[in-house]
């Protein structure tokens, strides 16, 4: 007997048809698979995943758009002002060479140590020598 014989058999003997059983269930939820989100939850070391609409998360009024978008504008217009105080003040070659040191080196960069100069004393040497011989005359 072919599958096809048999089942016909089933469908008689039970009255129902068994293509309804044999068939995959459909998923019920219509919302497409782009505008789900995955919520990972981690209880006790296992890690449950949790589908949650795009859209679901904290409902902002009129109002409150309109704060964050003129908080957003704001600070368009802050940096918009410091770019044109950047460009507008005058550098010295000094200030651009020191400023392109440290753009390569990515750091800050040590200016080079000048030499010290030995500065002069007050006395001179023959002062030194009078007070050696003072000194290793009155110990002896």
């Amino acid at each position: 007997m072919s599958m096809s014989l048999l089942k016909k058999s089933l469908e008689i003997v039970e009255g129902s048809s068994s293509k309804d059983n044999s068939r995959k269930k459909k998923n019920s939820s219509s919302i497409p698979e782009s505008h789900k989100i995955i919520r990972v939850i981690k209880k006790k070391g296992k890690v449950y995943k949790q589908n949650q609409l795009q859209g679901s998360g904290k409902k902002l009024t009129i109002r409150e758009v309109q704060k964050q978008l003129e908080t957003s504008k704001e600070r368009t217009e802050r940096t918009v002002d410091k770019l044109l105080k950047l460009h507008s003040s005058p550098l010295d070659d000094e200030d651009v060479s020191e400023i392109s040191q440290r753009a390569k080196a990515g750091h800050y960069v040590l200016p080079p140590r000048q030499e010290v100069v030995e500065s002069e004393s007050a006395f001179t040497e023959e002062d030194f020598r009078k007070f050696e011989e003072e000194y290793f005359d009155e110990t002896i």
